[in-house]
């Protein structure tokens, strides 16, 4: 082999070992592309010991990588110690070879290991005879039992038992555990220690070298070399053995695995193999170690000071349960008598968490971690995920977004806070994306997250709040009450929250306010809810439906009057009712839920869209908005509708700069975002218009109404041929909507097809002849092409209709030709202004 292949494995070697696991293979895959021999080079030194690697990166060059191994074992291979004949290599550690042998006595093979020959350290004699001692006084099934200590030319060694199988570190270098897996070795591993410091023995060394896995799945922890036999053992058999413990100051061990006492030499007890055991289950979570350093110095500065990435950002796409990130995040406490104090409390929190796991229902507990408060604290802006579903019925769908939407409307309560709307995190429902991710779409600092499982009567919930910043929880709670008593789940979720976040005592009575105490008027609600947020026709009926059936099991439920006020408004937007039914209808509900709760932001703000769009009293309406605005600053749509009404008015820049606001709050939001570009059109403000909406289709392609807005922008700027693709677009994915069908035939008129744009305005007249269909098209599309007398006989059946759209008659840049026109003038006097 040249010195240039050898340097070339040497940096495939150090390039993969940069990488996470699961990232290695397909690192591999393209550094290794058409050269197997190479790649068989890269990953036998993957597979190696920690020792073998480092030496292999550390020395010139040799024939190839598997000589490194060969000569380690060549002067070993065939000789006979004792009763033992050395067959193979299996490994080299810190503390010697192991050697696979035979016994010849007993007809089994065995682990042979070996104190290096060339040591003369008496202090590394001892500790390896000690190795011996402590670990022959343990008899555990998890634990690699010690046959026999003898000497033999000088060879001082152990015979213990062969365990077929491979180190968890080989395993993860093949492929990352997931969590069931880390769950079922670590509570083994588990059980190793709680045997052993119960005898008073801390292994000191736990490491996933020190882990070997059988063929069958059980672990065995190896390599009791550095342990330390406390002197107060009651063990008389180990207590004689006390006196030979490492003096306190020297740092025995393995760097990346020690506990921040251990990396400064201080006092250890049996705490310290917890931290260790806390390093691999990070390890086989994330698939790296969680401190990392170039130098031993930078390692223990990290190991003494730092915090571990989050695994969800160590290990994209791998969905760790929340309650193994609480038990990885308490075994690694810095300070001693914050991680678990003995493995028997680690033991009986992994085993609640693999009956919760096996049940399909992994539940969190409440968390009295001292760093919650601080980090709680600073938390400005949040986004609550809609709840997971686990193993219930389909039917309880609604209940995942209906809690987080419960939670959103108390936590939008407090000043103090930026909450998301719901509208903005329900593209997450039923998504694998993790909190940190879905935080940095949502450009919030904190994310609240998590699952519930209905069953026997009962709702079982736990919910965390995650860090942005670095996927770190925290806080974490589970909820476990009758499902007929859900508003105390409810109160009890929003209480903790309300804590962890540090809010006041006036802000945490503001958020557990209810507004019914009916069951069955809140389950309907709830639906009404869920059914309602999906914004298509079908949704918005079922969804009134739910509201009117919440009303009729309570008819003082505010919450459910201001929801049928919304799906109304939304219903005369849509052309699902005539306008003039609709936003009168809306107008009652409205004021109906303030009569009963006057400081109801939502109820204000669904109040202003009436007065404005059926009672055009501009300022009633504004009144409205900005008492609904003042009540709840985060609440988005009241922004963007007031950001419609500024526009209206033709203040110009008050509209821009409200709706710019909304999009600050909920800025995942496509109708939002699209709004803006709405607003700057009617401004006049055409390429402004067309680059905002732009942004809302770099989000999603095929949001209709963006795509309809630059077509009209593109209409006042003269790009023709630009509006009519634009809007055919637009047509295209509304599935044949009407306000898209008229803008079609606008594009067609402006651009000099008057065919084609009389064809549509037949068209819309057979259509309302099943259907409503709002007159204002038809006025827009005769405006456009030039048909003065039509275009005011629409508009004039526009005004009969109470059409909302006359709002904007003062600004719609579709209808500046006929400014001039006396009639307009009449109309505009007509409608207030």
């Amino acid at each position: 082999m040249t010195p240039e292949r050898w340097k070339q494995i040497q940096d495939l070697l150090q390039s993969a070992l940069d990488r996470t696991p699961d990232q290695r293979a397909p690192f591999l895959d393209e550094a290794c592309a058409g050269d197997d021999s190479l790649r068989k080079e890269v990953e036998s030194l993957l597979a190696a010991n920690e020792q073998v690697v480092e030496s292999f990166l550390q020395s010139p060059a040799i024939e190839d990588a598997a000589a490194l191994l060969e000569e380690q074992t060549r002067s070993m291979i065939g000789r006979v110690i004792g009763p033992y004949e050395i067959l193979s290599l299996l490994g080299v550690g810190g503390m010697g070879e192991v050697y696979l042998a035979f016994d010849s006595r007993l007809d089994r093979k065995v682990a042979l290991k070996f104190l290096p020959e060339h040591s003369s350290d008496e202090g590394r004699v001892e500790r390896f005879k000690r190795e011996a001692r402590a670990a022959s006084a343990l008899n555990h099934p998890n634990v690699a039992t010690i046959y026999d200590i003898g000497e033999a030319g000088g060879a001082i060694y152990i015979a213990m038992e062969y365990v077929e199988g491979l180190t968890l570190r080989a395993r993860l270098a093949r492929q990352p555990f997931d969590s069931t897996e880390i769950v079922d070795i670590v509570t083994q591993v588990a059980k190793a220690l709680d045997e052993a410091h119960g005898r008073g023995i801390t292994h000191r060394d736990i490491k996933s070298d020190n882990i070997m896995l059988t063929q069958k799945g059980d672990a065995k922890v190896l390599d009791f070399g550095l342990a330390k036999i406390r002197s107060s053992s009651s063990d008389d058999a180990l207590s004689k053995f006390a006196a030979g413990q490492t003096t306190p100051g020297m740092v025995m061990g393995t760097v990346q695995y020690m506990s921040p006492e251990q990396a400064l030499g201080r006092p250890l007890d049996h705490r310290t193999d917890i931290f260790s055991l806390g390093v691999v289950m990070y390890e086989m979570a994330s698939g790296r170690l969680p401190f990392q350093g170039a130098t031993p110095s930078e390692m223990v500065d990290q190991i003494v000071h730092a915090e571990p990435i989050a695994i969800a950002a160590a290990r994209p796409g791998f969905n760790a349960s929340p309650e193994i990130e609480r038990l990885i995040s308490k075994c690694l406490e810095k300070e001693p008598q914050w991680r678990y104090q003995t493995a028997r409390d680690l033991l009986i929190d992994l085993k609640n968490l693999k009956r919760d796991t096996d049940s399909g229902d992994v539940i969190t507990t409440a968390s009295n971690d001292r760093r919650t408060g601080g980090a709680a604290a600073a938390v400005k802006s949040i986004a609550v995920l809609p709840l997971k579903r686990l193993g219930s019925e389909e039917s309880d769908d609604y209940l995942g977004v209906g809690m987080a939407d419960a939670l959103i409307t108390r936590l939008s309560s407090t000043r103090r806070l930026m909450v998301r709307p719901t509208s903005a995190v329900l593209k997450y429902d039923g998504a694998q994306q993790n909190a940190s991710s879905a935080g940095r779409e949502l450009r919030v600092d904190s994310v609240i997250e998590g699952h519930f499982r209905r069953s026997a009567g009962r709702i079982r919930v736990t919910v965390q709040l995650v860090s942005v910043r670095d996927g770190s929880i925290m806080w974490a709670g589970k909820f476990d009450e009758k499902f007929t008593d859900i508003f105390t789940l409810e109160d009890s979720i929003s209480d903790q929250v309300a804590g962890a976040l540090r809010l006041t005592g006036e802000e945490r009575q503001q958020i557990v306010k209810r507004y019914t105490h009916n069951n069955e008027a809140y389950q309907a609600f709830l639906k009404g809810r869920y059914y309602w947020n999906k914004r298509t026709a079908d949704g918005l009926k079922r969804g009134l439906e739910c509201f009117q059936l919440a009303l009729a099991e309570d008819e003082n439920y505010a919450a459910a009057y201001v929801g049928v006020a919304d799906t109304l408004i939304m219903f005369g937007n849509l052309a699902v009712m005539p306008p003039r039914e609709a936003f009168s209808r809306a107008k009652q509900s409205a004021m109906r839920a303030l009569e009963i709760d006057d400081e109801m932001a939502e109820a204000h703000s669904s109040l202003g869209y009436a007065k404005w769009s059926l009672d055009w009293d501009w300022p009633a309406a504004e009144a409205e908005y900005t008492r609904a605005i003042e009540l709840n600053p985060g609440y988005a749509t009241a922004r963007q509708w007031y950001s419609l009404f500024l526009a209206s008015m033709g203040r110009t820049d008050e509209a821009i700069a409200e709706a710019r606001r909304a999009e600050e709050i909920d800025p995942v939001s496509l109708t939002i975002k699209s709004n803006a570009g709405m607003v700057l059109f009617l401004c006049h403000r055409y390429d402004q218009a067309i680059e905002q909406c732009r942004k809302a289709l770099e989000m999603d392609p095929n949001f209709y109404l963006a795509h309809l807005y630059i077509g009209w922008a593109c209409d006042q700027k003269g790009a023709h041929d630009e509006a009519i693709a634009a809007v055919q677009q637009a047509l295209a994915q509304s599935a044949g909507g009407m306000l898209a069908l008229g803008s079609l035939a606008y594009s067609y008129a402006l651009s000099g097809d008057r065919r084609e744009a009389h064809r549509i305005l037949t068209q819309l007249e057979q259509l309302s002849e099943r259907t409503y269909v709002p007159a204002i098209y038809s006025a827009v599309i005769y405006a456009g092409l030039g048909e003065t007398d039509s275009a005011f006989l629409w508009l004039d059946r526009a005004y009969d209709d109470r059409s909302n759209w006359l709002t904007l008659l003062k600004v719609d840049p579709r209808l500046d030709n006929l400014h001039s026109d006396d009639r307009f003038q009449k109309l505009m006097r007509r409608v207030g202004f």
